[in-house]
Order: C-alpha cells, then structure tokens, then sequence
C-alpha cells in the first residue's frame, strides 16, 4: 500500500467519523426536543385539572424532563467538541 492510500483512507476514516458524529447530535437534537415538547404538555395538562395529586404528579414529571434535558444538553456539548476536533484534523490532513 502506498502512502497516498494512506492518506486517503485515513481522511476517508476522519470524514466517516464526522459523519457518524453529526448523526449521533442529530439524535439527541431530535431527544431534546421530544422532551421539551413532553414538557409543554405537562405544563397545558396543569392548566387544565383541578386535582391536586394531577398536579403534583406532572409537576415531578416535568422536572425529570428538564433533568433529561440538561443531560441531553450536556451531550450535545460534548459531540460538537469531537466535531471540532475532528474538522481540525481533516483541515490538518488535507
């Protein structure tokens, strides 16, 4: 194998990477705001019942939703800095 093969299939590894890291914070893009939406639910379902245990029960429910959240949040924060990375090292690379 010659040394511009390796060059190649290495910045084909990297983009391959990059791609798969961009699908990955798209999933939890999608995770975040399915779990926002859940949230507002809860807040419209509030407003609409009088019950107490109702009430309390959704107020649990949205705070374990703004806690996945913040988890989600922390995760996309953590792929775009292995995007950033990795666009460095194809920048590098090429």
């Amino acid at each position: 194998m010659s040394l511009i093969d390796t060059y190649r299939n290495n910045l084909k590894r990297k983009k391959d990477e990059e791609i798969r890291l961009n699908n990955e914070k798209t999933k939890y893009l999608s995770d975040k705001a399915n779990k926002n939406s859940k949230v507002i639910s809860a807040k419209k379902a509030i407003g609409r019942t009088k019950s107490e245990s109702v009430i309390k029960n959704k107020i649990r429910e949205i705070d374990r939703y703004e806690k996945e959240v913040q988890v989600i949040e922390r995760k996309i924060a953590e792929v775009d800095k292995k995007i950033v990375k990795k666009r460095k090292e194809i920048v590098e690379e090429e």
